[in-house]
């Protein structure tokens, strides 16, 4: 079996290496001046045009009986995706030659007819998926408003729990106290969280193996985690703090016990 083949083309060495099951470019095969039929080893192929500038992939199977040749105008009109009423209309206008309805086929292929070659180019079995759609703006911020609900429950179950350890601050010094140790350890965590990410970016680039990055992603994710309590632990305290302001007797809230 033959692994290449030698296309002639307009070049010093008057040829080039076509590799079997490539793509080239056929077109006028006894011109003298045509050169680049073939591109990276036929391995990347040119703008497909509608007239005799075809590529073609030749099979082992079928390398002695091929046979190149121009496409008839109803097939051009076939494989831009139109229908063989549309030729035969088009056709009984006298006025159109075979040039004229070359030119009217277009020279670019549609959609359709590009889904129905890749369909056929696709190893059977495999369905051509479709991007799936963008999520419409509404679903994200309806999504976005569940999740902000179930930390509003998360940081009210919190706020309970710390209150029946602690009752509500004596006064707004002990809140900002306590509000800013807890927002320094959630701060911390936050750093450990941008720090991991860095790291990861860096063995992205750099192409670590996969497990090195499923390492990096565990550790993101077990620190976005601890981000998220102290976050909710912070949003706890403050609203703690919010309630000891309604607080009487506390002169810092600018509130007196007296009438």
């Amino acid at each position: 079996m033959l692994e290449a083949v030698m296309i002639k083309q307009a070049t010093k060495a008057g040829f080039i290496k076509w590799q079997v099951g490539g793509v080239a470019d056929l077109s006028f095969p006894t011109s003298k001046t045509r050169r680049g039929r073939v591109q990276a080893g036929g391995t990347v192929s040119p703008t497909i045009m509608s007239s005799n500038q075809e590529l073609y992939k030749l099979e082992r199977e079928e390398m002695e009986s091929y046979r190149i040749r121009r496409l008839t105008p109803l097939e051009c009109w076939r494989l831009m995706g139109f229908s063989d009423e549309d030729f035969r209309a088009a056709e009984a206008d006298e006025i159109n030659s075979d040039t004229q309805l070359y030119a009217q086929a277009g020279n670019s292929i549609v959609v359709n007819v590009l889904e129905a070659i890749f369909g056929e180019m696709l190893p059977k079995g495999q369905d051509m998926e479709e991007e799936p759609e963008e999520e419409p703006e509404q679903e994200k911020i309806e999504s976005m408003d569940a999740i902000k609900q179930k930390i509003y429950e998360l940081t009210e179950t919190e706020l309970k729990a710390a209150n029946e350890k602690f009752p509500l601050f004596a006064s707004s010094h002990e809140a900002y106290a306590v509000i800013f140790e807890e927002f320094g350890e959630a701060r911390e965590e936050l750093e450990m969280v941008e720090y991991s990410l860095d790291k990861f970016w860096t063995e992205v680039k750099e192409n670590e193996s996969q497990e090195v990055k499923n390492k990096r992603l565990t550790r993101i994710y077990e620190n976005a985690v601890k981000l998220a309590v102290e976050a909710i632990q912070t949003a706890a305290m403050a609203r703690k703090g919010i309630l000891s302001s309604y607080q009487k007797g506390d002169p810092a809230h600018g509130e007196t016990t007296e009438n």
